[in-house]
């Protein structure tokens, strides 16, 4: 007996010491903090608590994915571009985020977007249709719990877009060989009648959302981040002159697939043989991430956002080296069109400049004059 009640009274100090920690965790994350928005970090969407406590009333979301990791150390990124001017940018995006993990971050932060504008920048590998097989684990990195439970508790959504994002999740955390006890987890919340202990399984489960990667911690007791407020002389971003710059900055280069010298000689002159023709077999005809685009719309549409999609293309040279010729790559942009079409969205379709020198960095990524492209078609929603 004596044992079991040591062993009783430890796991409650510990259990105490695990929600103290996490309480001031909480209290601890910056409010308000203007260059929140612009830290660029794959765990930064992680938690509702970072995203919600950083969001001001001129807040519009720009979200995408792994290109916001590149260029960070230029002036084209749109997390040092925007940062000079008075708007009041939160980008959202790393490798694996699409569709539906966005879709649950709006669903989340929704009702706190005064400004009501969210951009979303399409990659055309997110419908690759061979992609499904894949899609669950791609899909658990980038999940939040947290702001799964807030969308699925906003009552601004409708109940049948609810029914959409959790009939996926489920999907996508099956397939993704996540263990059961976190999948029981999440099948309850969204159901009112397990709404109170829901709660409080959030409640303790929500730490992970804070501490799945030091870099939330750090982000969030203000590493790097100097909240500065916006700038007194307001900058207007001439494109005109940045594109200048960026020709300039990207010079010439000796390979001919239109990739960065160092980049190509580093990741792909090696397997030059390896893939030709290799991609010939992939196809964009069927992809569930069509039907995922059209939750995160339906989300936005829900809660009256206004919404913008980039649809970047890819390195025309590259891909046609490797068989995923014009046509194939082509079916993207015409479904995402259909998609757009039919719900009243704005579409910036940029495929037509899968072969401009200078673009691309790499296969698929953009260089200096590719973000100067696609922040221009941003700046411009943005400021309407």
């Amino acid at each position: 007996m004596k044992k079991i009640a040591a062993f009783v009274t430890a796991l409650v100090i510990f259990t105490v010491l695990l929600v103290s920690i996490h309480i001031l965790a909480i209290k601890t994350l910056p409010k308000g903090n203007r260059d929140f928005g612009y830290w660029i970090s794959s765990a930064k969407d992680s938690s509702y608590e970072l995203l919600a406590q950083n969001i001001g009333p001129k807040t519009q979301l720009y979200m995408g994915s792994s290109e916001f990791h590149h260029g960070l150390k230029t002036q084209y990124n749109p997390s040092n571009l925007f940062r000079q001017t008075d708007l009041d940018i939160m980008c959202l995006g790393a490798a694996f985020n699409q569709c539906l993990t966005h879709a649950i971050t709006v669903g989340a932060v929704g009702p706190k977007l005064e400004n009501k504008k969210v951009c979303l920048i399409l990659s055309p590998t997110w419908f690759y249709s061979h992609r499904s097989a894949l899609a669950g684990r791609e899909f658990l990195l980038r999940y939040s719990s947290t702001c799964y439970f807030k969308a699925m508790h906003n009552d601004q959504l409708s109940e049948a877009t609810r029914d959409a994002i959790k009939t996926r999740k489920e999907h996508l955390l099956n397939s993704s060989g996540n263990d059961d006890s976190f999948k029981k987890l999440q099948g309850a919340i969204g159901k009112e009648k397990d709404r109170a202990k829901t709660v409080l399984m959030w409640t303790v489960r929500r730490r992970h959302s804070v501490e799945v990667d030091p870099s939330v911690e750090e982000g969030g007791n203000g590493h790097n981040l100097e909240n500065t407020e916006n700038p007194g002389n307001v900058k207007v971003l001439d494109f005109g002159t940045l594109m200048k710059d960026a020709e300039i900055d990207t010079g010439k280069r000796h390979n001919p697939y239109n990739m960065k010298d160092k980049i190509f000689n580093r990741k792909f002159k090696g397997k030059l043989s390896k893939m030709k023709n290799k991609n010939a077999n992939l196809s964009f005809d069927e992809s569930d991430e069509y039907g995922d685009l059209q939750i995160f719309i339906d989300v936005c549409k829900d809660q009256g956002l206004d919404v913008e999609l980039i649809l970047q293309p890819m390195n025309g040279k590259w891909y046609d080296y490797t068989g995923l010729t014009a046509d194939k790559r082509h079916v993207v942009s015409k479904k995402v069109k259909e998609i757009a079409d039919k719900n009243g969205v704005k579409l910036c379709n940029l495929t037509n400049e899968e072969y401009t020198e200078g673009f691309f960095e790499d296969a698929v990524h953009p260089a200096q004059k590719g973000w100067v492209i696609i922040n221009e078609k941003a700046y411009n929603f943005f400021n309407s």
